[in-house]
């Protein structure tokens, strides 16, 4: 180790928490003790180290070390099982252990913006869109603090935080609210378009659920067949759907069921669906 290095370590970290040599020095250590090891003039013993760590909250091994940047040291000892849990895909454990890692610099600010990006999509399908709304917030911030991040993660943040505007506050979606589309196809944004009159392409397949909804939607708007034929349609649907983060298609498509149900003059259905929808809506101020 370098001379001296562990003392300018101890000054660089107390002047950084701004705390006086009075202050960081305790009952392991004198005043005079500290200025003597922090200019060079006493070397500690590792009783002292460990207690003035603690003070400083950082580890002792920092101090025994060659590094000289506290969150160099800090990142090396951490970033590959936070690396590994974002390649997992497991966000919420790569943002734990961005919280106790506490470093900022270009990658973990990437790190953070896309873990809650992820985070806010599967909530947003999953219907919990206070929560989502949240974390894509959070994620926006991060994404501000670092060059990685790419134009089209910030475009589909504005995407989500349109569409979960639209839904939650009922706000009016024109073209111009929702960005195009930079990050490939996102049908949870094509659908909620759809929904608002912005657009009538949906990019899930034929097949999709959205696509299925939009069908029927627009089968009932233009007066085709009867009530019962589209209420078995939209029945098929919810079967399909369940299980399935979709709670933003269940909710409407219930909504449609009820209509429906109404029209036909079948009122418990018609309650039920309402009751569903009201479950949903609940879970998403959460």
């Amino acid at each position: 180790m370098k001379e001296n290095t562990m003392g300018k370590k101890i000054r660089a970290l107390r002047l950084q928490k701004g705390m006086t040599q009075a202050a960081l020095a305790g009952e392991t250590v004198t005043r005079n003790m500290l200025s003597q090891i922090e200019n060079g003039s006493a070397q500690p013993s590792v009783a002292t180290i460990q207690a003035i760590a603690e003070k400083l909250d950082v580890p002792t091994e920092f101090f025994f070390s060659e590094c000289e940047d506290i969150d160099v040291f800090r990142k090396i000892g951490a970033i590959d099982k936070i690396r590994r849990a974002f390649a997992d895909g497991d966000y919420g454990r790569c943002i734990y252990r961005l919280e106790h890692l506490g470093v900022s610099d270009e990658e973990t600010e990437y790190l953070w913006a896309e873990a809650y990006f992820a985070l806010g999509v599967s909530h947003y399908r999953e219907g919990k869109l206070r929560t989502a709304q949240e974390e894509l917030a959070k994620s926006f911030g991060h994404a501000q603090k670092t060059h990685y991040v790419s134009e089209g993660l910030l475009c589909a943040i504005r995407r989500y935080e349109t569409a979960i505007r639209f839904i939650r506050d009922k706000e009016s979606v024109s073209a111009q609210d929702i960005p195009q589309d930079l990050r490939g196809c996102m049908a949870d944004i094509d659908y909620v378009k759809a929904l608002s009159g912005v657009s009538d392409v949906i990019a899930d397949g034929e097949n999709g659920l959205y696509a299925r909804h939009l069908a029927i939607r627009w089968r009932m708007r233009d007066g085709q067949s009867d009530p019962q034929a589209r209420m078995e349609e939209l029945n098929a649907l919810l079967t399909d759907a369940e299980g399935q983060q979709c709670a933003v298609l269940r909710y409407y498509a219930l909504g449609d069921m009820e209509a429906l149900a109404k029209e036909t003059g079948d009122f418990r259905r018609a309650y039920e669906c309402a009751s569903a929808r009201l479950e949903i809506s609940e879970k998403m101020n959460t």
